[in-house]
């Protein structure tokens, strides 16, 4: 154990460094504007004899992302004549009119891939293999027969419709109110279906559905995300009409409300490790979220206008979503987490290395997260870059502030001195104190 001649910090000062720093470290995201080139990238009026019909933004949607990076979600372009349900008509108009296509963008290529048997196409999950799932609209012909459409599963070559467990299901599975919401790489399916007594999520496996009901929602229940294991993430309504995310383990649902949101709290997705991602709405707008199991952090594209909105995360922690522009348009993103590691070099087994740092070990994975160092022992850094970061070092019981253009030298706060570390040298380390003008060893 190292002898250490030095001021105590107070725990509370620790604690409030610790939580300043991580509120604002959690914050720190690289963002990725995704639009493909295909979509409509101005707000689009349809308009039938005179008078407008609705109005919708144009532009990218990104929803789902796997651990390869690839990314799903669908644009909005526009075709023209049209036919289809209008109340409880059918008609047609020679109007232009806007449907969704979707993309799977991999390795800065986007690819369309369109349900063929609609021509409106949302993809909204992918796994590991590549298989993704969706919605298509429905589809009628000129006499106002539905010929198609509903929720599906592509595996890459070929769409398979998934039609619910009887035929009361199968009834409403082709309407739009209907999604396949994410897939996780058992190629168990999640969603959500309408029927007479309101929505219910739903729960795809080796063929049997399950209806997903939160106990606490007045006939709204939505199944939207699904992990590894086969934790799922959602949300419902309650008879107040609040929106609430929840999380189902297959036994029990618990509710998610994140602590800023004014009763509207969406649950969108979740990765292996149980981060989940989704939105919230306050005074201000509409904002993304990352909750940890402990801490919400809220993420806003820096592009957008109050309007951000994450959909899904991989086991990476690289989360997708859309955001509104000033005009009202949509853009999908990709946020990734700024990491102070990056360019280390992996050496297996959880060891890093890097040039200016040396040898330490990470895991899971390389995240701003308690390491072990090779020489200095055991440390929790607090930063996203390698320009200014600090360190809780365990053995010396005190916060060290450093970067990469001065290590080896060291600030300590504690007593706030300067130290030079001796590096490479673990039996014993040295350390030249400056205060004191002499060298500290274990």
């Amino acid at each position: 154990m190292r002898r250490w001649s030095v001021r105590l910090i107070s725990l509370a000062a620790i604690l409030s460094i610790f939580v300043l720093t991580r509120a604002a470290l959690a914050q720190s995201y690289t963002y990725e504007t995704l639009d493909d080139p295909n979509g409509i990238g101005i707000v689009y009026v349809i308009s039938y004899g005179g008078g407008s019909l609705y109005v919708t933004p144009g532009g990218t949607y990104a929803t789902g992302i796997n651990n390869n990076g690839d990314i799903v979600g669908y644009y909005v372009t526009k075709k023209g004549p049209w036919c289809g349900p209008m109340g409880n008509s059918f008609m047609c108009t020679n109007s232009e009119w806007i449907i969704h296509s979707g993309f799977l963008y991999s390795h800065g290529d986007y690819t369309a891939l369109d349900n063929p048997v609609s021509p409106d196409t949302d993809l909204n999950g992918i796994n590991d293999s590549g298989d993704i799932v969706g919605l298509s609209d429905i589809v009628y012909d000129g006499s106002g027969v539905n010929s198609g459409g509903g929720c599906f599963l592509y595996n890459g070559c070929s769409y398979t419709a998934l039609n619910g467990p009887n035929s009361a299901w199968a009834a409403t599975a082709t309407a739009i109110d209907n999604n396949a919401s994410d897939i996780n790489d058992s190629g168990v399916i999640v969603g959500y279906y309408h029927d007479s007594s309101g929505f219910h999520g739903f729960l795809y496996s080796a063929g049997c559905y399950t209806t997903l009901d939160d106990p606490d929602g007045v006939g709204q229940t939505y199944a939207t995300g699904i992990s590894g294991s086969g934790v799922i993430v959602g949300y419902y309504y309650d008879s107040s009409g609040g929106a609430h995310g929840y999380l189902y383990d297959g036994s029990t649902y618990t509710t998610l409300d994140n602590p800023n949101g004014l009763g509207k709290t969406y649950a969108k997705g979740i990765n292996d490790s149980g981060v989940i991602v989704g939105y919230y709405s306050d005074s201000s707008g509409t904002h993304g979220f990352v909750y940890d199991g402990s801490t919400y952090t809220t993420i806003d594209d820096p592009n957008g206008v109050g309007q951000t909105y994450a959909n899904g995360i991989n086991n990476g922690g690289e989360i997708v979503g859309y955001y509104h522009d000033s005009s009202g348009n949509s853009h999908g993103f990709l946020a990734t987490r700024n990491s102070l590691w990056q360019g280390a070099t992996g050496l297996g087994g959880g060891w890093y290395y890097l040039p200016w740092f040396g040898y330490f070990y990470a895991t899971p994975a390389i995240s701003n997260a308690w390491i072990y160092h090779s020489t200095l022992g055991w440390l929790y850094p607090f930063g996203s870059s390698t320009d200014s970061v600090w360190f809780w070092d365990v053995d010396m019981s005190a916060f060290l502030w450093t970067s990469q253009s001065i290590y080896p030298f060291m600030y300590r706060a504690s007593d706030q001195t300067w130290l030079y570390y001796a590096p490479g040298i673990s039996s014993p380390q040295w350390f030249y104190n400056y205060k004191a003008a002499k060298w500290e060893t274990d």
